[in-house]
């Protein structure tokens, strides 16, 4: 009788040490996955936020080059070529910013990338050299905004 107790209790604690095995592993491969799942969604914001300032700033340079061949080569080639670019890296960072709504974790950042496309928008619109380098500057620091927001974010 003494060897079926002795069975008895190598069955129970070979059973619960299955349970807690089972208990445990799962737990740590959730936590796993979770963590696998936070890293890939934050490499996923920071490519796009990155993505996005690139655009954007190439988009900038695009404008004040169109901004400045308007106003000394009107209906050069050299105009021609300028706006062109300009429409080509408006198409680019529009881009850049679907992607950045669609990995945004809060509004804030979204709102944030639309207000620094609209600044960088805005340099057309200049009546002189000085008032384009302060919506260049007012642009710079929109972008700089968005950085912070962001950083906040990816962390």
């Amino acid at each position: 009788m003494s060897s079926f107790w002795t069975a008895l209790i190598a069955v129970l604690g070979t059973l619960s040490g299955v349970l807690t095995t089972q208990f445990f592993g799962r737990r740590a491969a959730t936590r796993a996955e979770e963590f696998a799942h936070r890293g890939q969604v934050r490499a996923d914001r920071l490519s796009a936020y990155v993505a996005f300032l690139e655009s954007l700033s190439d988009c900038r340079w695009a404008c004040l080059e169109r901004w400045h061949r308007e106003r000394d080569a009107t209906g050069s080639e050299r105009m021609a070529a300028a706006v062109a670019d300009y429409y080509r890296r408006i198409t680019v960072v529009r881009h850049a910013l679907w992607r950045v709504k669609m990995v945004a974790g809060e509004p804030g950042i979204v709102e944030m990338a639309e207000q620094a496309l609209a600044a960088v928008r805005r340099i057309r619109e200049a009546a002189d050299t000085g008032q384009v380098d302060e919506l260049a500057a007012a642009s710079v620091g929109k972008a700089d905004e968005f950085v912070a927001r962001a950083a906040v974010e990816v962390g």
